[in-house]
Protein backbone atom coordinates (compact mmCIF):
# COMPACT_ATOMS: atom_id res chain seq x y z
CA UNK A 1 0.00 0.00 0.00
CA UNK A 2 1.04 3.30 -1.03
CA UNK A 3 0.21 6.34 0.84
CA UNK A 4 0.50 9.98 0.13
CA UNK A 5 0.28 12.19 2.88
CA UNK A 6 0.77 15.71 1.15
CA UNK A 7 -2.22 17.67 -1.61
CA UNK A 8 0.40 19.50 -3.51
CA UNK A 9 0.38 21.07 -7.08
CA UNK A 10 0.45 17.39 -8.80
CA UNK A 11 -1.87 15.78 -6.68
CA UNK A 12 -4.68 15.22 -9.21
CA UNK A 13 -2.03 14.18 -11.72
CA UNK A 14 -1.26 11.43 -9.47
CA UNK A 15 -4.65 10.38 -8.22
CA UNK A 16 -5.31 10.06 -12.15
CA UNK A 17 -2.41 8.45 -12.83
CA UNK A 18 -3.35 5.85 -10.29
CA UNK A 19 -6.60 5.73 -11.96
CA UNK A 20 -5.50 4.99 -15.40
CA UNK A 21 -2.59 2.31 -14.19
CA UNK A 22 -4.97 0.59 -12.10
CA UNK A 23 -3.05 0.93 -8.65
CA UNK A 24 -6.00 3.39 -7.46
CA UNK A 25 -6.86 1.08 -4.71
CA UNK A 26 -3.57 0.38 -3.45
CA UNK A 27 -2.71 3.78 -2.39
CA UNK A 28 -4.51 6.30 -0.17
CA UNK A 29 -4.13 9.67 -0.43
CA UNK A 30 -4.78 11.68 2.71
CA UNK A 31 -4.21 15.17 1.62
CA UNK A 32 -2.13 17.07 4.70
CA UNK A 33 -1.93 15.37 7.40
CA UNK A 34 -1.72 17.33 11.25
CA UNK A 35 0.06 14.72 12.94
CA UNK A 36 2.79 13.22 10.35
CA UNK A 37 3.49 10.57 13.45
CA UNK A 38 0.26 8.69 12.80
CA UNK A 39 0.75 7.62 8.83
CA UNK A 40 4.59 7.35 9.43
CA UNK A 41 3.46 4.59 12.47
CA UNK A 42 2.08 2.34 10.12
CA UNK A 43 4.69 2.82 7.23
CA UNK A 44 7.42 0.09 6.40
CA UNK A 45 9.54 2.61 4.13
CA UNK A 46 9.62 6.54 3.85
CA UNK A 47 10.58 8.26 0.88
CA UNK A 48 11.62 11.82 0.47
CA UNK A 49 12.13 12.35 -3.37
CA UNK A 50 12.78 15.57 -4.04
CA UNK A 51 14.30 17.93 -6.50
CA UNK A 52 14.82 21.12 -4.54
CA UNK A 53 14.74 21.21 -0.58
CA UNK A 54 17.34 22.23 2.55
CA UNK A 55 16.78 19.69 5.31
CA UNK A 56 13.36 18.59 5.44
CA UNK A 57 11.72 18.22 9.04
CA UNK A 58 9.57 15.56 7.63
CA UNK A 59 12.96 13.53 6.93
CA UNK A 60 13.77 14.48 10.85
CA UNK A 61 10.45 13.24 11.67
CA UNK A 62 10.65 9.58 10.02
CA UNK A 63 14.03 9.14 11.14
CA UNK A 64 13.03 9.34 14.83
CA UNK A 65 10.11 6.87 13.83
CA UNK A 66 13.19 4.59 12.85
CA UNK A 67 12.08 4.81 9.51
CA UNK A 68 14.23 3.09 6.53
CA UNK A 69 14.89 6.02 4.17
CA UNK A 70 14.90 6.29 0.42
CA UNK A 71 15.69 10.13 -0.47
CA UNK A 72 17.61 12.03 -3.33
CA UNK A 73 20.80 13.68 -2.64
CA UNK A 74 19.54 17.06 -2.60
CA UNK A 75 20.30 20.25 -0.72
CA UNK A 76 20.60 19.45 3.30
CA UNK A 77 19.61 15.54 2.63
CA UNK A 78 22.82 14.59 2.77
CA UNK A 79 24.50 16.35 5.46
CA UNK A 80 21.97 13.73 7.64
CA UNK A 81 21.36 10.67 5.57
CA UNK A 82 24.34 8.48 5.09
CA UNK A 83 24.11 6.10 2.20
CA UNK A 84 23.52 2.45 3.22
CA UNK A 85 23.89 3.22 6.82
CA UNK A 86 20.93 4.96 7.93
CA UNK A 87 18.97 5.62 5.11
CA UNK A 88 19.60 5.42 1.06
CA UNK A 89 20.49 8.02 -1.33
CA UNK A 90 19.15 7.70 -4.63
CA UNK A 91 19.07 9.69 -8.10
CA UNK A 92 15.53 11.20 -8.80
CA UNK A 93 14.74 8.45 -11.56
CA UNK A 94 11.85 5.88 -11.24
CA UNK A 95 13.52 2.80 -11.69
CA UNK A 96 15.93 3.03 -9.10
CA UNK A 97 13.49 4.32 -6.45
CA UNK A 98 11.58 1.80 -6.96
CA UNK A 99 14.66 -0.71 -6.87
CA UNK A 100 15.70 0.54 -3.60
CA UNK A 101 11.76 0.61 -2.40
CA UNK A 102 11.78 -3.00 -3.40
CA UNK A 103 15.07 -3.73 -1.82
CA UNK A 104 14.28 -2.74 1.63
CA UNK A 105 11.33 -4.40 1.70
CA UNK A 106 12.70 -7.58 0.70
CA UNK A 107 15.28 -7.18 3.28
CA UNK A 108 13.43 -6.56 6.56
CA UNK A 109 16.32 -6.90 9.11
CA UNK A 110 18.68 -4.46 6.94
CA UNK A 111 15.95 -2.12 6.81
CA UNK A 112 15.08 -2.00 10.81
CA UNK A 113 19.15 -1.95 11.21
CA UNK A 114 18.79 0.90 8.90
CA UNK A 115 15.60 2.46 10.98
CA UNK A 116 17.80 2.46 14.20
CA UNK A 117 20.71 3.78 13.04
CA UNK A 118 18.22 6.60 11.12
CA UNK A 119 16.91 7.32 15.02
CA UNK A 120 20.53 7.25 16.81
CA UNK A 121 21.76 9.45 13.56
CA UNK A 122 18.68 12.19 14.91
CA UNK A 123 19.16 11.58 18.39
CA UNK A 124 23.13 12.67 18.35
CA UNK A 125 22.64 15.19 16.27
CA UNK A 126 19.54 16.90 15.73
CA UNK A 127 17.94 17.61 18.86
CA UNK A 128 16.47 21.14 19.72
CA UNK A 129 19.25 21.47 23.17
CA UNK A 130 22.04 20.80 20.18
CA UNK A 131 20.53 23.75 17.83
CA UNK A 132 19.82 25.79 20.53
CA UNK A 133 23.91 25.78 21.63
CA UNK A 134 24.74 25.71 18.20
CA UNK A 135 22.60 29.33 17.53
CA UNK A 136 24.20 30.71 20.75
CA UNK A 137 27.95 29.55 19.54
CA UNK A 138 27.38 31.32 16.54
CA UNK A 139 25.92 34.55 18.23
CA UNK A 140 28.70 34.42 20.87
CA UNK A 141 30.00 37.63 21.38
CA UNK A 142 27.55 39.29 18.95
CA UNK A 143 25.02 41.39 20.58
CA UNK A 144 21.54 39.46 20.07
CA UNK A 145 19.19 42.76 19.36
CA UNK A 146 21.17 43.25 16.27
CA UNK A 147 20.65 40.11 14.62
Amino acid sequence: MLVVTREGSYSNELKEFAREIGVEQHVIFTGDVKNPFVPLEICDVYTHITLGDGLPLALLEAMVMAKPIVATPIGGIPEVIVDGENGILVAPEVEQIAERIDYLLRNREQAKEMGKCARETVAEKFTWEQAADRFLQCCEGENITQL
